[in-house]
C-alpha cells in the first residue's frame, strides 16, 4: 500500500515499517505492518475508518492520510499507538472547544504532522506527546501563523522534550507560549518568518533547554535578556537571518558553555565583532570563526582570520582613519 516513490517522515524510530502483513483486518484502506511480536505498523489513507481487533496488543506507528471528518477524533482516541504520522488533513471546517474534551490516554511518543490545515482544531495536548514534528502546516485556520498561548495549550504538553516548526510561515511567538513546557530539550523554528525573539516567550523554567534552532528567518534583532533565560543552551543556530550584530552581553550569559553556534549568511557588522577578538573571550564556540562579517570598507571578513589589532577594533571610534583606503566591493577572506 505504502508505494515505493512515496516518502513517509518517520523522525523518531529507528523503523517505522516492517513487511506488509495480511491481517489483522483494520477497515477500509487501511494496511498493517509488521513490527514486532503483537505490535503493528498502521497505514490508512483517503476517507477510512480504523478498526483495530482486540489480537492488536498495540499500533508503533500509526500513519494517516487525508482526514477531513471531524468524528475520526473519536476512533483515534481509543487506540493504543506510540508513533502518530498525519499528512494532508484538512481541518479547517471544524473546531473543538478547549473545555470540551476532557480524556485519560495511553501514552504516546512522538506526533509529525506536514500538509495539514488548521492544526489547532484538536487538542493534540491531550495525547501528551514527547515529541512534536509541524512542517509546511497551518497552525491557525486563517491570517498570520501566530503562536499564541491558547494555541500552545492545544498543541503542547508538559512532557513534551522535542519540538519543531519549520516551514510554516510562523510570523510571531507571544509570550508564555513555553511556560507550561519545562522539560523541553530541543527548540526548532527554521524556515518561518520570525522577525523578533521576545525573552518572555522563554519562562526561567526552560533550564533544560540545550539546542536552539532559529535558522532561515527573518531575525533582524535579539532581546536583551533573551539567553538569561537558557541556561543549559550548547548548541544555537541563527543561520540565514538579518541580524547585524550579537553585543557580548547579549551572548555573555551563555558564551562559555556553548559548544556550538551557527551565524552564517548575516548582515554581521564586524566593529560589533570586536569583542570577540579579545583574549578573554577565547574559546570560541566551534564555527564561529568561520562567521563572516563586514563594514563600509571590508566585505566578507572571515572573523578567524582578524584579531584584536584588527584597525576597525584598535580604533572603533576614529574609523576616518580608513577613509584613505579605497573601497573593497569584492573582497573575500578565507
Amino acid at each position: 500500500m505504502i508505494r515505493s516513490d512515496q516518502k513517509i517522515v518517520c523522525l523518531f524510530s529507528i523503523l517505522c515499517f516492517g513487511k506488509i502483513r495480511e491481517t489483522p483486518f483494520l477497515g477500509n484502506d487501511c494496511q498493517a505492518y509488521h513490527f514486532i511480536r503483537d505490535v503493528i505498523s498502521v497505514h490508512c489513507e483517503n476517507e477510512y475508518t480504523l478498526k483495530v481487533p482486540f489480537s492488536v496488543r498495540d499500533i508503533h506507528t500509526l500513519y494517516l492520510v487525508g482526514v477531513h471528518q471531524e468524528s475520526f477524533h473519536l476512533q483515534l482516541v481509543d487506540i493504543s499507538f506510540r508513533h502518530l504520522i498525519i499528512r494532508d488533513w484538512d481541518m479547517t471546517d471544524y473546531y473543538n472547544d478547549i473545555n470540551k474534551i476532557v480524556f485519560t490516554l495511553n501514552r504516546h511518543q512522538s506526533f509529525t504532522a506536514s500538509y495539514v490545515q488548521n492544526l489547532q482544531a484538536w487538542r493534540w495536548s491531550d495525547y501528551e506527546f514527547e515529541q512534536i514534528h509541524i512542517e509546511k502546516s497551518s497552525i491557525t485556520k486563517i491570517g498570520s501563523q501566530r503562536l499564541s498561548d491558547l494555541i500552545a495549550k492545544r498543541l503542547f504538553s508538559w512532557k513534551m522534550v522535542e519540538l519543531y516548526i519549520i516551514d510554516c510561515q510562523l510570523l510571531s511567538i507571544d509570550p508564555n507560549v513555553f511556560s507550561d513546557t519545562p522539560y523541553l530539550r530541543t527548540l526548532t523554528l527554521s524556515h518561518n518568518t520570525l522577525s523578533s525573539i521576545q525573552s518572555d516567550s522563554f519562562p526561567y523554567q526552560l533550564h533544560h533547554l540545550w539546542l536552539l534552532d532559529l535558522s532561515y528567518n527573518n531575525l533582524n534583532h535579539l532581546n536583551s535578556d533573551l539567553f538569561n533565560k537558557l541556561p543549559a543552551l550548547v548548541e544555537l543556530n541563527l543561520n540565514h537571518n538579518q541580524l547585524t550584530e550579537l553585543s557580548h552581553d547579549l551572548i555573555k550569559p551563555v558564551w562559555f558553555q556553548l559548544n556550538l553556534i551557527h551565524l552564517q549568511e548575516n548582515r554581521l557588522n564586524c566593529r560589533k565583532l570586536c569583542w570577540s577578538l579579545k583574549t578573554e573571550s577565547f574559546p570560541h564556540p566551534i564555527a564561529f570563526d568561520q562567521t563572516k562579517c563586514s563594514n563600509d570598507y571590508l566585505k566578507n571578513l572571515v572573523i578567524g582570520t582578524m584579531n584584536i589589532m584588527f584597525p576597525i577594533c584598535l580604533y572603533p571610534w576614529n574609523l576616518h582613519r580608513l577613509n584613505s583606503l579605497p573601497k573593497l566591493t569584492n573582497q573575500t577572506s578565507s
